[in-house]
């Protein structure tokens, strides 16, 4: 098997290697279209969640909250306290925040591998920011959808998480009380921090260009669209138009391209919603790329990861469906002034996740104080906590 994969894998790279040789235009206006996504969108978004996340993963603040919620995350999802952490920021900031979260929990010692599997398939999620500003308003034109995407979208992941935890082996999870953390010293924790957060944005940004370039030589040499004749008639099975097939494709392999395709197909609304709602859950290889960078790199299991994300998508549709019936979107001309609406809708679903990030950083400034407090009285010294 390991033998037919490595032998699949030469046989991807000669041949995009082929197509930069025929297409150099192509492929170099695809790779600088990855490039200007990366330095003026991706970095300055994602680059302060990751430091900030760092640092909190340093200081103590994880464990301490993950010991005041454990039984409540326990009967709810079946996962270790500390995961709380992974569930909130990375629903926040949006792939592949989540996984890296979790990884980095795994590596410093604050979640055991069992724990972090199952957190995986439940923060492995968009942002609120993505799906109302760039699905919602920017290419489907319509805000009112983002209630529906969202509602799928995380509903998805929860559905998902509950269907692992009941069909799939069971693990032994480990309590936080088990672990052991890795704490630094505070005057260490920006500068590390700052270098983890850089290095893996950089990582992160290898794979976009990666991505445009190959989805931009696809396109142009018309694999995409003769890929995408394959699944022509499954699609018209379903009812959809011909071109769709190529959004299909493109969107197995990067969620903003297919859903950019997606969008400007001859379906209805609700159509072009609900295949966005199934691709932002499936989230592209090309994010299954960069969290599998981490994974791997974790020891977590990879093959896992992957069921979830499907598992993730197939229900993101089952949530869809009804809410589509129950909450059906107005057809009408996008307006100038839904913009500001939009904009309003992204503020007010990010609101309360900052809030109980703020809420953690309180709870666990808290549980040190205490901590420190009664070491002191021990006889030790406030600097041992560090």
């Amino acid at each position: 098997m390991k033998n037919k994969n490595r032998l699949l894998l030469t046989f991807a790279c000669v041949l995009l290697i082929i197509l930069i040789f025929i297409y150099p235009e192509q492929s170099l206006n695809s790779a600088k279209s990855g490039v200007e996504l990366f330095l003026f969108v991706v970095f300055p978004s994602l680059l302060p969640f990751f430091v900030v996340s760092s640092i909190m993963l340093k200081t103590g603040i994880v464990e301490s909250l993950g010991k005041k919620i454990e039984p409540c995350m326990r009967i709810l999802f079946g996962c270790p306290g500390a995961s709380a952490y992974a569930f909130i920021l990375g629903w926040i900031s949006g792939y592949p925040q989540g996984v890296r979260i979790v990884c980095k929990m795994v590596d410093d010692g604050i979640l055991s591998k069992q724990g972090a599997e199952r957190t995986i398939v439940y923060c492995s999620a968009t942002g609120p920011l993505f799906i109302v500003g760039t699905i919602a308003a920017g290419l489907l034109k319509s805000p009112q959808t983002a209630i529906m995407i969202m509602l799928s979208h995380y509903g998805g992941a929860i559905m998902a998480g509950q269907i692992e935890r009941l069909f799939l082996p069971k693990d032994r999870i480990v309590s936080v009380d088990q672990l052991e953390s890795n704490r630094l010293p505070a005057g260490n924790l920006l500068g590390n921090a700052m270098k983890d957060g850089v290095h893996s944005l950089w990582i992160v940004g290898g794979y976009i260009v990666l991505f445009s370039c190959i989805i931009g030589l696809m396109d142009v040499s018309g694999l995409l669209g003769a890929i995408g004749m394959l699944f022509s008639p499954l699609l018209k099975l379903l009812g959809l138009p011909a071109d769709s097939a190529k959004a299909f494709i493109a969107g197995i392999i990067e969620i903003t391209n297919g859903c950019s395709l997606t969008a400007n197909t001859n379906i209805s609304l609700e159509m072009k919603a609900c295949i966005c709602t199934m691709m932002v859950s499936w989230s592209g290889l090309s994010i299954h790329a960069q969290a599998i960078s981490y994974i791997a790199g974790s020891g977590l299991s990879v093959k896992r990861y992957l069921i979830g994300k499907a598992m993730h998508s197939l229900c993101s549709l089952i949530i869809f469906v009804p809410l589509s019936i129950l909450l059906k979107p107005p057809i009408h001309v996008f307006a100038a002034n839904e913009f500001e609406m939009a904009a309003k809708l992204s503020l007010i679903t990010v609101i309360p996740g900052i809030i109980m990030i703020l809420l953690l950083v309180l709870a666990g400034i808290l549980a040190n104080k205490k901590a420190a407090l009664k070491k002191a009285a021990a006889g030790n010294g406030y600097s041992d906590l560090l």
